[in-house]
């Protein structure tokens, strides 16, 4: 696969190094980090970027690392996951609760994100949750699916998810019901 590779000022790289509050100061970093995933930093400055990749196989194991929490989460979403807080009324769906990791103080709705399989890729559709999804740093918008890609980012409320996508033997089946 060809890659692309794009100039970034040592500037723009050291605002992004800093903070979250940085990153949303330097619009050309946010906009190449949003399109792409960081593969190498050169001596003199230059990132070089892939392209992002939503090929989600069948082999593949979906990877939640929540942010602050310093925990990975395994899944090998046969079918589709809502992720939020407390389990929901309906059997027979597969739900994570995020109460464990400080969903209910980050804004996380009972029902707040559904992630599941199209074909090979992995999509995202919000559930009417009053703080809101988001994909790097863009709102999702409610009952619209949206394609994710692995490296990206996901936002319910405030508690931050890094998507992964690893491939090779599937995991045990992550316990949804307990941290």
């Amino acid at each position: 696969m060809e890659s692309k590779t794009r100039r970034i000022s040592g500037k723009q790289i050291e605002q992004a190094k800093i903070s979250k509050d940085a990153q949303a100061d330097s619009a050309a970093v946010k906009v190449a980090l949003s399109q792409t995933n960081i593969v190498a930093k050169d001596d003199d400055q230059t990132i070089h970027f892939l392209p992002r990749k939503a090929y989600f196989g069948r082999n593949m194991t979906l990877c939640l690392y929540l942010i602050g929490a310093d925990t990975n989460l395994k899944y090998d979403l046969k079918q589709p996951l809502t992720l939020g807080r407390d389990k929901p009324a309906t059997d027979g769906e597969n739900h994570l609760d995020l109460t464990p990791y400080g969903a209910v103080k980050q804004g996380v709705s009972r029902q707040h994100l559904r992630l599941s399989r199209a074909a090979v890729t992995l999509m995202a559709e919000d559930q009417g949750s009053r703080n809101g999804s988001f994909l790097n740093g863009e709102k999702l918008p409610s009952a619209r699916s949206q394609v994710i890609c692995n490296g990206d980012m996901l936002t319910l409320g405030t508690l931050m998810l890094k998507v992964v996508f690893e491939e090779g033997d599937q995991p045990e089946k992550i316990n949804t019901d307990a941290p």
